[in-house]
This record gives C-alpha cells, sequence and structure tokens, in this order.
C-alpha cells in the first residue's frame, strides 16, 4: 500500500508533526516519541481509510514492551 510507505518514509526522515491530541495521549500512555517511530514504521496496519477527510489514513496495531497500541497516522498537505 502506497500510503503507509510514504508515511514511513516521512517519519524515518524525520518530516511528520504530532499532534496536541496525540501527544496528549502519548503522555497518558508513557509513550515516547521514538516509541511512537517504532509503532508507526513496524505496525500492522488493521483498518485503511483512503476517503478520510481532510487526509487519507490508516489504522496500525503496534507493540512496544508486550503492550498493544493503535495508532492512526495520515499523510497531510505540504504547507
Amino acid at each position: 500500500m502506497k500510503l503507509i510507505e510514504d508515511i514511513r518514509r516521512l517519519v524515518v526522515d524525520e518530516q511528520f508533526e504530532i499532534t496536541i491530541h496525540a501527544r496528549e495521549r502519548m503522555a497518558e500512555r508513557g509513550v515516547s516519541t521514538e516509541g511512537l517511530i517504532s509503532l508507526i514504521t513496524r505496525g500492522k496496519i488493521i483498518e485503511s481509510y483512503p476517503e478520510d477527510f481532510p487526509y487519507p489514513s490508516v489504522l496500525l496495531l503496534g507493540y512496544l514492551s508486550g503492550v498493544a497500541f493503535h495508532v492512526l497516522v495520515a499523510k497531510g498537505g505540504i504547507s
């Protein structure tokens, strides 16, 4: 799937933003930025939302220290 490949490439190239909402959830769950990157680069796609507005997105399932996490990622526009 091209969308997740594009998103993962952007993450590896450090060309991404983490929303305030995501940062709040990360803090609540004790997930670091490095952990989030790991979840995105290694997670399994469990849902795809190509028609999501304003940007297409995918829902990933990944694990950190044996704990399951869901991560919704989208490829946004360039400003």
